[in-house]
């Protein structure tokens, strides 16, 4: 069989750090490829860079033998190229209808056959058993029904090359057979090439003929999975134990000291949604936990529910005294403070360092007493010391700052209020190497008498000031690491094995 496409020394950097290098491998007509590997490994980026989301910094793409163009989504279009992408990328504000249409190049003559497209896309629906409405708004469906959009605007253009990423989050399990079902008959009655990205391995085995495993960035196996056992792609994914794994390395507090410390934080028999299920866990003063487990297993809406950000059912208590936050304002009240690695929904960027930091100061102090300039002030110059905040001065606005300066004003509003429980939510996401050691020593500092959760897409990066590790499968814990166990690759293994036990 022909080669119908190659991807050849496609790079990618994000200012030090290597998200795609020298990723090459050839691809099959009438063939479904999964791509696998740990958090971080590049996959998304690359399925970005062959759909000209991105640009990559060097590399081609050949279609038959030769080199083409891809500088924009439209090229890829052109090409017959379409995705669908693991953060959707859906306008809230249009009906179904609209989003499909929106990848929809006009015809030879002109015009397109509007009524073809909706029976084109009835029929996937009914095909999937989902019923969506396609003159509903995006942002009043489900996540479910937003997955559902999502894979229709990629297979609605027909395309030769589909490129799936984790395209299974939201769907039952009857809607994945019929997923299934669907790309097998591309793959035999059209030829289409498909990539599909699981964490699940066993249904990157169900559908797959070979698998691409990709680790840092890289291609370091292409196996054909007749012939390759699931715990031999697990330890392509993880690789050896090197020293890029981070060692655990002991705090100052001693074994005997953290016992005897009462908890600060205890949840019990936590459900949110179906993302959340029967999760218990204790958190004592002084103790940094972290939330491992690969993406999308309930880590970030277990965080954002204890802060009131999503409704809950089960026990919450902090200091022994039960509570429930129905907002972030009763988790404020309680001591609970959350940071995300979002800085979109965590700061104000029209507002200045100084009015950022001291928000909820000034909460606290109640919305009718004035703003005291000079506690702002004091706030704003002791974390721009203590965080290294790079600025003009405290009164410059938050929109003129980088990522990572944005993300330390962040975390100053957080630990301005001295809290008793800090949630971090993927703080260190999109932060130079530089800045993320920065934030790790004020988190470490800090922590003393606070309760920890610890969230990191990329789990090596809290590895060096965890005291213990919880990983997290299917809105469930399902393992724990202490002292010399709290390894990467240890992990890791956990986290992919739980996706497939």
């Amino acid at each position: 069989m022909s080669v119908s496409w190659k991807i050849e020394n496609l790079a990618k950097s994000f200012g030090p750090v290597k998200a795609v290098e020298n990723f090459t491998v050839s691809l099959d007509s009438g063939k479904i490829y999964g791509l696998v590997g740990g958090n971080g490994a590049g996959k998304s980026t690359l399925v970005k860079l062959i759909t000209g989301v991105l640009k990559p910094d060097k590399g081609r793409i050949l279609k038959e033998g030769k080199e083409i163009k891809i500088n924009s989504p439209k090229d890829a279009r052109r090409h017959r190229i379409a995705a669908a992408y693991q953060e959707f990328s859906l306008v809230p504000d249009l009906p179904v209808i609209n989003n499909i249409f929106l990848n929809i190049e006009p015809a030879k003559y002109g015009f397109i056959s509007i009524s073809r497209l909706v029976d084109k896309s009835t029929d996937f629906l009914q095909k999937l058993e989902v019923d969506v409405p396609l003159d509903k708004l995006v942002r009043e469906l489900s996540p479910t029904e937003k997955q559902v959009v999502e894979i229709l605007k990629a297979l609605i253009l027909d395309p030769q090359l589909l490129l799936l990423d984790e395209p299974t989050n939201y769907l039952s399990e009857e809607q994945r057979d019929k997923l299934f079902k669907i790309m097998i008959e591309m793959k035999k009655n059209l030829g289409t090439t498909i990539v599909f990205i699981s964490h699940r391995l066993e249904e990157v085995y169900r559908v797959c003929e070979q698998a691409i495993v990709v680790r840092d960035g890289r291609v370091v196996g292409i196996n054909d999975l007749t012939k390759t056992s699931m715990n031999e792609i697990i330890k392509a994914m993880i690789g050896e134990v090197t020293e890029k794994h981070p060692k655990y390395k002991p705090t100052k507090k001693s074994e005997v000291e953290r016992e005897i410390k009462t908890s600060l934080l205890s949840v019990q028999h936590l459900y949110v949604t179906d993302k959340v299920r029967d999760v218990s866990l204790e958190v004592k003063r002084g103790e940094i936990v972290g939330l491992a487990g690969l993406l999308g297993q309930g880590q970030s809406e277990f965080l954002r529910a204890i802060y009131g950000l999503l409704p809950y059912e089960g026990i919450v208590k902090v200091e022994g005294q039960e509570m429930k936050f129905r907002s972030p304002f009763d988790a404020l009240k309680n001591g609970i403070v959350y940071v995300s690695g979002d800085t979109n929904e965590g700061v104000f960027l029209l507002r200045s360092i100084k009015e950022n930091i001291s928000l909820i100061v000034n909460l606290e102090r109640g919305l009718f007493w004035p703003v005291n300039n000079k506690i702002e002030e004091k706030l704003a110059y002791k974390f721009i010391d203590e965080l290294h905040i790079k600025c003009k001065d405290p009164s410059e606005p938050v929109l003129f700052l980088s990522g990572g300066n944005r993300q330390k004003v962040y975390l100053a509003r957080g630990f301005s209020v001295n809290p008793k429980v800090l949630l971090l939510d993927d703080p260190l996401k999109g932060v130079d190497i530089e800045t993320k050691k920065e934030i790790l020593d004020v988190i470490k500092e800090n922590a003393h008498d606070k309760a920890i959760l610890f969230f990191a897409s990329d789990i090596k990066e809290m590895l060096p000031i965890v005291d213990r590790v919880v990983v997290f499968f299917d809105g469930r814990i399902i393992g724990e690491f202490v002292g010399e166990q709290i390894r990467e690759d240890m992990i890791l293994e956990a986290s992919i094995k739980g996706m497939n036990r």
